[in-house]
């Protein structure tokens, strides 16, 4: 906590139905010398999303719902737009798995003094498209589970905090919450890098609305432990916890093996494949949550967080965590995966042909080319070297300051990269030492540009703000033949996108995954020009 300037830490160990252990560290209130301790609440965020899971699979028992019966079944006025027809409906198991093909985030007024309720967010989605078709690849979603909210109190005719709420109780979680506010008696205060920061209410209560303890928090844990039964009472039939616990989502092309239960995701790369570790993340603006168990060895671990930058740290604290329970309940070593130079497999492509091109990631457009008998990469605004460590091998990054200098990557070090051509797509993949792979970018070849969006080129300025970030420059310009569309936030971040003219007033964000394939909208409001994207809207100044 001292090295990553963490003000406040809270550790809760679970084994079977009892905590095993619960300590506090440093501050809830720094002003006030406030420490966190067993009954300091946090802003649990996305960890809210495994209580949705549970809320749905009890209206299943009850039949009230269906996971692969049509959202719009349930919810009439749920009609997104898409460019193609689907191969079929959305469905309630596709939301809770991320694999709706649903767009990421409703950015404008997510985070506020004052936010709207979540429903605003559906009809967000009423007028924006699809990023791609359900069940094709994993694309985490706040909004799907908006929508996951509005089904809920459609068939239980409840309003979604009154439902929610009552089950915490059920569930034993009495000082637990969702509501927009962070406002709640015991909440500890939020930091970033242990100087004050406003932590702001969330509009979309169903995602990350949850305010929580790791006394609370450890009851979900106790419920998966015994079979759905909690403090005598039967919450959820033995088949459905199960049911949770499966995975969606590894058979898909896309995925790469990424597993994914409902409303949680499996922590693959600590222990070995037959000993799964599943759970959630989450984080508001400045809190941070985690939650990690296994359900063979039936422990976990819980740590909250009031920091803006304790995420890397609680992964690395709940890992080290879960080795010593194991130690100590087995009496033997954790069987941990051991790291390894992966090998290339029959799908993976690794010639200089295959690699060279651009592609659409996170990071923005990433160039991949030949420079005499070498080939670089270039993305973010920096030149890496690619090289193989043996013939016919993965390529693998490095990095010379000023051309001399050898630099540690980190972990990208020992990231392997090849290509993989899936569902009339070639993808750069990247596959770590222990043999986990992850998709890094979409290959993308230029199109024609309209003409309308080459005459948008230039500067750009936020014409209604957001309260959670600034940012105070940006704009679209055009680079290897590509519209980009960047922006820099007044704490020096990059932000970077690829945009791909649909027509004269749609763009869509190139790429596969999180805020990728949402489209960008001309609109005309007053007659003057303006883009449209995620309710933020950016006007031209030069």
């Amino acid at each position: 906590m001292r090295k990553h300037k963490i003000s406040g830490v809270s550790v809760t160990l679970v084994a079977g139905q009892d905590i095993v252990w619960q300590q506090g560290f440093g501050y809830a209130n720094r002003k006030t010398q406030e420490k966190v301790d067993q009954q300091t609440l946090f802003r649990a965020g996305s960890i809210a999303k495994l209580v949705n899971a549970i809320a749905v699979m009890q209206l299943v028992e009850r039949g009230q719902l269906e996971l692969d019966r049509s959202v719009n079944e349930y919810l009439p006025e749920f009609q997104p737009k898409t460019r193609s027809p689907l191969s079929k409906p959305i469905t309630i198991r596709s939301l809770l798995t991320h694999q709706s093909g649903l767009p990421s985030d409703l950015i404008k007024g997510m985070w506020s003094s004052t936010p709207a309720n979540f429903h605003s967010a559906l009809d967000y989605l009423n007028s924006t498209y699809v990023t791609r078709d359900i069940d094709t690849a994993f694309s985490y979603s706040n909004l799907g589970f908006d929508v996951i909210g509005a089904v809920i109190e459609k068939v239980s005719g409840k309003s979604y905090e009154n439902y929610m709420n009552t089950l915490l109780k059920n569930l034993g979680m009495q000082s637990s919450a969702f509501s927009p506010t962070p406002h709640i008696p015991r909440t500890a205060v939020g930091y970033k890098k242990n100087k004050f920061e406003q932590e702001l209410s969330i509009r979309d209560v169903p995602a990350a609305g949850l305010t929580s303890n790791g006394r609370d928090l450890a009851k979900l844990i106790m419920l998966f432990n015994n079979n759905g039964v909690l403090s005598k009472k039967n919450i959820l039939q033995k088949k459905n916890i199960e049911h949770i616990l499966d995975d969606y989502s590894s058979d898909k092309t896309l995925n790469f093996g990424k597993r994914v239960g409902l409303g949680l995701f499996y922590y693959d790369g600590i222990f070995y494949r037959g000993n799964s570790v599943v759970g959630h993340g989450g984080a508001t603006v400045n809190h941070r949550a985690l939650i990690k168990f296994s359900p063979k060895h039936k422990y976990g671990v819980i740590l909250l967080s009031n920091s803006r930058n304790a995420s890397a740290s609680l992964h690395r604290i709940a890992n080290k965590a879960l080795v010593l329970m194991h130690e100590a309940k087995t009496g033997k070593p954790a069987p941990t995966q051991h790291s390894y130079w992966p090998q290339v497999s029959s799908q993976d492509h690794i010639s200089d042909q295959d690699i060279i091109g651009h592609y659409a990631t996170a990071a923005g457009l990433a160039r991949i080319y030949r420079k005499g008998n070498k080939l670089y990469a270039t993305i973010a605004g920096r030149k890496l070297r690619l090289h193989q460590r043996q013939a016919k091998g993965f390529y693998y990054l490095s990095y010379r300051f000023m051309g001399i200098f050898p630099i540690n990557l980190g972990g990208l070090n020992n990231i392997g990269l090849a290509i993989r051509k899936v569902d009339n797509k070639e993808v750069l993949i990247g596959v770590n030492t222990l043999g986990l792979t992850v998709l890094l970018g979409e290959k993308i070849l230029p199109t024609p540009i309209h003409t309308a969006w080459q005459q948008r080129i230039g500067k750009y300025r936020v014409v209604n703000p957001l309260e959670v970030i600034n940012l105070p420059s940006g704009g679209l310009k055009i680079r290897d033949g590509f519209i980009i569309a960047y922006a820099k936030t007044e704490e020096g971040d990059k932000l970077e996108f690829v945009l791909q003219s649909q027509s004269n007033d749609q763009a869509v964000i190139a790429g596969i995954g999180r805020g990728l394939g949402e489209t960008v909208f001309v609109v005309n409001p007053d007659g003057k020009e303006q883009l449209k994207y995620a309710n933020l809207i950016f006007e031209k100044i030069e």
